[in-house]
Parts: structure tokens; sequence; C-alpha cells
């Protein structure tokens, strides 16, 4: 119970989102750092040919914070973590793919971590909010599916300060099919994982379960090592409305059809 409670002392006072009311798509804000240093981030997405060509794509649409160190800035003390998206349509993923993620911070050392892809339970409807974590539609994984090990040195391996162009980038080594609905990304602790990474550096570049693409739904953290429990149940995860990091797979030819990660809402 003490380390639990540490765990989320510690949670609260560094890796907290400052969440500042979104503006219409294409407006920069100014949003404050851990640090209490303020940055302008700018929305309008500046990806490169790398996440348009042949990509499955999640963007936040949103003005975006960097203020959380929760994947990419520890994975020691927050257990398994990640994110939940919704409305996604069905996709295939081959090794040799590209999984590629967009840090606004740097961390202090490589971002070598566990990955795992999961097909939800079902797709979660818009998110419902309290505080600043969503209510509980009881969102589980049907399975966890490794893509990513932590001796993996991804390109671009401590991140970057540009906004959008997804330079965390990991070469799946696994086949993984996505049958369409909620999809869930989930990043491994250590342990059990080898390789750990301390500190709580902001890295990622994260959006809110309101994001205006409603794409995004959660994040989670605290959970065991590939938890097939309710995940959205925030527990001792403070903020899962917030924080939540996008993703682009690239897609080599002949693995497959790549579409743009959307669906009926």
């Amino acid at each position: 119970m003490r380390k639990h409670l540490t765990w989320t002392l510690a949670a609260t006072a560094m890796c907290v989102l400052l969440v500042a009311a979104a503006p219409s798509y294409g407006s920069p804000v100014r949003v404050r750092a851990a640090s209490g240093a303020t940055r302008a981030v700018q929305p309008t997405r500046t990806v490169t040919p790398f996440a348009f060509k042949s990509a499955i794509k999640i963007f936040p649409q949103s003005a975006t914070t960097v203020d959380n160190c929760i994947p990419f800035g520890n994975n020691t003390d927050f257990g398994f973590t990640g994110f939940i998206y919704r409305s996604i349509k069905a996709f295939t993923v081959a090794p040799g793919d590209i999984i590629a993620f967009d840090l606004g911070g740097l961390d202090d050392v490589n971002v070598q971590r566990n990955i795992y892809f999961a097909t939800a339970n079902k797709n979660p409807k818009p998110a419902q909010i309290s505080g600043n974590n969503v209510i509980s539609q009881r969102i589980k994984a049907l399975a966890w599916t490794q893509v990513v090990s932590d001796s993996q040195v991804p390109k671009n391996p401590q991140g970057n300060t540009v906004n959008g162009d997804y330079e965390l980038r990991y070469t799946s080594e696994a086949a993984f099919a996505f049958t369409g609905g909620g999809f869930i990304v989930g990043f491994g602790s250590s342990p059990p994982g080898n390789y750990q990474d301390f500190g709580c550096e902001p890295t990622v570049e994260g959006t809110t379960s309101s994001d205006v693409s409603k794409d995004f739904y959660a994040r989670f953290c605290f959970k065991d090592d590939q938890d097939l429990g309710t995940l959205d149940n925030p527990g001792l995860c403070s903020g899962t409305a917030i924080a939540i990091g996008g993703i682009v797979i690239r897609i080599a030819a002949g693995h497959g059809t790549a579409v743009a990660l959307r669906g009926a809402r």
C-alpha cells in the first residue's frame, strides 16, 4: 500500500498534464511544462512524408501538450501502461512494418520498450469524463500480441522536440491482425522487462479524450503486465482522460492494405 501511495504521489507531482482548453484545429496555444516553462504547441500536423505514405494513422487534431512521462519517460514506476483508441477500421501489421510515436520532449536514455497490441472487448463509446478521468466502460484487451521487444533500439531513440513528425520509430517483430473497433497499445514495465528507464522526463505529445478527431478514448497505468482485466478503471492511475499519444504504423509494400484509422462514430 505504501509503495502504491508513493507511486501515486510521484505520478501526480511529476507527470500530471496541465490541460488547457483546446482551440480550433490549426490554432497555436501556449502550454506549461512540468518545469514551469511554457512553449508554443501547434496542433496542425507537421507529419513528414513517412507518416503519410502507406500508413495507418491516429493523429491528435486538438492542441497537444508535453507534460507527462508515461509511457516514454519512465518504465519502472507506473506498471503496465498504454493508450486506448476507438472506432478504428481493420488493418494487418506484419514483421518489418514501422510503428512510430511522437515525442515532444527528449528522454534521458533510449526509449526501449516491450510494446503490445490488442483488440478491445468492445468499441468504446465517446468518453464521459469526471475530473481528469474517463468513466469506465469496462474496456478490456481480448489478448495481447507483442510487436516490439525492449532489446530493440528505435530510430531517434531518445525522441526530439518536433511536434508531429512521429520520429520514435520501431520495427514490428510480429504479425498482428486487428478486426476493427477498439484498439489498444500497451507498454511493458521493468520488471518484468529487462530494460530500465528511470526518471520522469515529460515526453509524450499528448491529447485528451475530448480530441476533436474522436479517435482517442483513454490511457491507463499501474496495471499488471499484459493485464486482461478492466483497463479504463482509473484505480491508482490519475488522469486517464489526458496525455494520450498518437501512433503511426507504416505498412511495407505487400504487407496488406493500409488505411487511415477512421471509422463510423
